[in-house]
C-alpha cells in the first residue's frame, strides 16, 4: 500500500516531537531554577540559558552524557524509569502488511516478519494520521502569518522616505565606527504608528517613525539610532529567523513561545546594557527616549516578532526601564570568559536527556568477560535424528551476547512505561553505556545487518537448526551480509539508533524462520539480571 511509508514516516516525526516537547519542558523548568539563584542576573545570561531551552528542541532524542543532570537522576533514583522507558523494539511499519496496521493493539503479539511496535504513534495509525495532518496545517499556518508579518515591514520599508538630516546620519555613522559595523545603513521613516526597528542583514535599513522625528529632539533619537546598531553588530536578524523557524515547527508549544519572548526580552536588555556602558549616553537621556517611545504609542508588534528593535512591546519596554534604574550589575560588563564557561557547563549538564544506562554508577564500555561464561546447550536430538542434524546441534550453544549490563525489560507481557498498559515484549532489553561490545551468541552466519524502522541498527545471525539471533538498537554495526561469526565474535556496539530514548541491547532468539520468539533465557543463563538498588 501506498500511505504505509507516509505514516511510517507521520509517526516517527510525532514520535521525535512529542520527545522534544517533554524534555524542552523539563529544561524549562531547570532554567527557571537556576535564574533564580542569580538575583543579580546579566541580560547576556539570561539569553543564553533560554537559549538552551531552543537547542535541546533540535538535538538528538538519544543524546546522553556521563556525568549530566540525567546521570546523576538515574544514579540517585534508580535509573529514571520515567525517564528511560524505552521505545523500541518494532520494524518499520512500511514493512508490514497493510490489514496489520489496524490489527495493532496493546498486548498484541507479531510474528517474526512485522515485530511489534511499542510507540504510541505506531499503534494507533489512524489518530497518527490526525495529529499529523493537525501539525502540517498549524505549521502551514504559522508560516503565512510569518510571510504576513515580514511581508508588512518590506511594504513598509518600500514605502518609507530616506532620512537626509546631517545630524541624525552624523549620529549614526558615530555609533557605527564605534561598534564595528562596516555594513552601509539606509535611515527610513514613515508616517506609520510602529516602533523603530531593524531590518536586513547585508543591507541593513533602520526604521524610525515620522512623529519620533517632527519631535525634533536630537537627545531622543540617539539613544535608538545607537540600540539598534547594537541588533546589527550581532546579527540579530539571523538569531530571529532561528527563533521563527523554531516557532512554526512548535507552534503547539506554548514553552517555545514563552522561551521566545524571554529571549527577545533579554536580547533589548542586552543592547540596553551595551549602549549605556559606553558612557556616552547618560542614563537619564536613554531612559528618556523609552519614556517617549511609550507616549507616543509606539509598540504593538504583532504576536510573532520577525524583525529586532527598540522596543515592540508596552510591558518589555516597562521591564527595561525598571532594569536600566537599578544600574548596578546591569551596567557592569560581564567576563565574557566566564560567561561562556558557564553556559557551557549547563549545556553539558542539561542538555543529554537520554541515560548513560551505567550500572552501579560506571559508564565506561564493559569489556569481555575474563572467564569463559556458562554455556547452556540445546537439548540433544532424538536418535533418530540424522548426523549431519546431530553434529549442528551438538554446535548450537548460545551463551550472553553482552558481557556487562542489566535487564530493563524482560521477554513476555510487560506494563508499557509510557502507555502504562499491558503488552508483549519479543526480546530482553539489556542496558549498558554506548559502544558496549556486542558478541555473537551462537556461532552462525550473518543474514541480515542494516538498519531496520524501529530496530535501528540490527543484525540476524541464522545458526544450526534454523536457529535465529537477533540484536537491536546498534550503534555500530561491524559484520556484513553472509559473513561467518562464531560465538563470543564481536559483531557490534550498544546504542540507541531506533524506536528508543536510551542506549540498550534489544536481543531476541526465534528457533525458525517465521516462527514466534522464545525466551532467551531459556536457552542462556548468563545473561544479565535486573538491576539491584541499595
Amino acid at each position: 500500500m501506498t500511505d504505509i511509508p507516509f505514516l511510517d514516516i507521520a509517526a516517527m516525526i510525532l514520535d521525535f516531537l512529542s520527545y522534544q516537547v517533554f524534555y524542552s519542558t523539563l529544561m524549562l523548568l531547570a532554567i527557571l531554577i537556576i535564574l533564580q539563584c542569580f538575583p543579580r542576573r546579566q541580560p547576556l545570561l539570561v539569553m543564553g540559558l533560554f537559549v538552551l531551552v531552543l537547542l535541546r528542541l533540535v538535538l538528538p532524542v538519544d543524546l546522553a552524557l556521563d556525568y549530566s543532570a540525567r546521570y546523576f537522576l538515574d544514579t540517585w533514583i534508580g535509573q529514571g524509569e520515567v525517564l528511560s522507558a524505552h521505545v523500541d523494539d518494532g520494524v518499520s511499519i512500511a514493512q508490514l502488511p497493510g490489514e496489520q496496521i489496524a490489527a495493532f493493539a496493546i498486548g498484541g503479539t507479531a510474528s517474526a516478519a512485522g515485530a511489534e511496535q511499542t510507540s504510541f504513534f505506531y499503534r494507533f495509525p489512524w489518530l497518527t494520521l490526525l495529529l499529523f495532518a493537525f501539525w502540517i496545517t498549524g505549521a502551514v499556518l504559522s508560516t503565512a502569518l510569518f510571510v504576513r508579518q515580514w511581508w508588512r515591514f518590506r511594504i513598509q520599508i518600500s514605502a518609507a522616505e530616506p532620512i537626509l538630516d546631517p545630524a541624525i546620519t552624523t549620529m549614526l555613522r558615530r555609533w557605527q565606527s564605534h561598534f564595528s559595523v562596516k555594513r552601509t545603513i539606509r535611515l527610513v521613516t514613515s508616517d506609520q504608528y510602529l516602533s523603530p526597528f531593524t531590518m536586513g542583514i547585508f543591507r541593513p535599513v533602520i526604521f524610525l517613525p515620522k512623529s519620533l522625528l517632527e519631535a525634533n529632539d536630537k537627545s531622543l533619537i540617539e539613544p535608538i539610532l545607537a540600540h539598534e546598531v547594537v541588533h546589527l553588530r550581532h546579527m540579530d536578524t539571523i538569531w530571529m529567523r532561528l527563533q521563527n523557524l523554531l516557532q512554526i515547527v512548535y507552534f503547539f508549544h506554548p514553552v517555545v513561545w514563552l522561551v521566545v519572548r524571554r529571549i527577545n526580552e533579554a536580547r533589548e536588555s542586552y543592547c540596553d546594557q551595551a549602549v549605556l556602558r559606553t558612557r556616552r549616553i547618560s542614563l537619564k537621556q536613554y531612559t528618556a527616549s523609552i519614556v517617549a517611545v511609550l507616549r507616543m504609542n509606539l509598540t504593538g508588534m504583532p504576536d510573532m516578532e520577525t524583525q529586532p528593535g527598540f522596543g515592540h512591546r508596552h510591558n518589555q519596554l516597562t521591564k527595561r526601564l525598571q532594569h536600566i534604574k537599578k544600574g548596578g550589575a546591569f551596567m557592569k560588563k560581564p567576563s565574557g570568559f566566564g560567561m561562556v564557561i558557564t553556559l557551557l557547563v549547563f549545556a553539558l549538564f542539561l542538555l543529554p536527556m537520554s541515560s548513560a544506562c551505567s550500572q552501579n554508577g560506571q559508564s565506561t564500555p564493559a569489556e569481555p568477560a575474563a572467564e569463559q561464561p556458562e554455556v547452556v546447550e540445546v537439548p540433544a536430538p532424538e536418535e533418530n535424528d540424522t548426523p549431519s542434524t546431530k553434529e549442528a546441534s551438538a554446535d548450537l550453544r548460545f551463551e550472553s551476547p553482552i558481557a556487562k549490563g542489566y535487564s530493563s525489560s524482560e521477554y513476555g507481557m510487560r506494563m508499557h512505561p509510557l502507555l502504562k498498559k499491558e503488552q508483549f515484549h519479543k526480546g530482553i532489553d539489556i542496558a549498558a553505556p554506548k559502544g558496549t561490545p556486542v558478541y555473537a551468541a551462537s556461532s552462525g552466519i550473518v543474514r541480515f545487518a542494516d538498519e531496520n524502522g524501529g530496530y535501528g541498527n540490527m543484525i540476524n545471525i541464522e545458526h544450526a537448526l534454523g536457529y535465529i539471533s537477533r540484536y537491536g538498537q546498534l550503534s555500530e554495526i561491524l559484520v556484513k551480509t553472509g559473513q561467518k561469526v562464531k560465538r563470543g565474535e564481536m559483531i557490534a556496539r550498544v546504542g540507541s539508533s531506533g524506536l528508543s530514548t536510551a542506549p540498550h541491547l534489544h536481543f531476541e532468539i526465534y528457533p525458525g524462520e517465521n516462527k514466534q520468539p522464545i525466551d532467551p533465557r531459556d536457552l542462556i543463563s548468563d545473561l544479565p539480571g535486573k538491576k539491584h538498588h541499595k
